[in-house]
């Protein structure tokens, strides 16, 4: 069995802390993913390996906290443009169970667990603070985390011939906190809607 697929993926607002403690909110544009998966089915269950891959522009970030240039420190909360973008990679093992409504329809429930490389790159924008003419944050370099992951889903499959099936899908994706150079701890939850072919050797 052979699963190729691709669609929408969009990422909840990422929240967490910098390594100097600050509050920190990254929000993206929706983007796109892919996946590819092999596997095989037995009656009502499929299992499969997927490789799949994400991709997202960051668009603006937020920070809060206290400003330790001040004394005595006082809160701030700023908001900045950003470019850059953060890609998802991921190899994770699925279960499907599915529900024969039809001899034509099949919805199904899954779940899936592995890893997934998280890349941040080119990441880059410029800020002012009181008492700082130009405080500037340039990322250039990539950083990446490696982290355990989870998805859960739900679909509908129509056939199409005796070996052919099309679906759509869609997906809750949960990296578990994720841990990177500039970003000590970031929460990383994102939807996917999926649009495929299955072949059935």
């Amino acid at each position: 069995m052979c699963r190729p697929g691709g669609g929408v993926a969009k990422l909840n607002n990422m929240d967490g802390e910098n390594r100097a403690g600050t509050d920190t909110v990254i929000e993206t544009e929706d983007g796109w993913a892919l996946s590819l998966a092999l596997g095989e089915k037995k009656g009502a269950w499929r299992v499969e390996i997927e490789f799949g891959r994400q991709e997202s522009d960051l668009t603006q970030i937020s920070l809060s906290g206290f400003d330790d240039q001040s004394d005595p420190p006082r809160p701030f909360s700023e908001l900045h443009p950003v470019i850059g973008d953060v890609s998802i990679d991921r190899l994770l093992a699925n279960v499907y169970r599915d529900f024969n409504l039809t001899s034509q329809l099949t919805p199904y429930v899954m779940a899936g667990a592995g890893f997934a490389k998280i890349e941040f790159s080119k990441v880059r924008y410029a800020r002012t603070r009181p008492g700082n003419l130009e405080a500037q944050f340039f990322y250039e370099e990539k950083q990446s985390d490696l982290p355990f992951a989870f998805q859960l889903g739900l679909g509908l499959v129509g056939r199409v011939s005796e070996n052919f099936f099309a679906e759509v899908g869609y997906r809750f994706f949960y990296p578990v906190t994720p841990d990177f150079e500039y970003l000590a701890d970031i929460n990383i939850r994102g939807h996917q809607v999926l649009f495929g072919l299955r072949y059935h050797f």
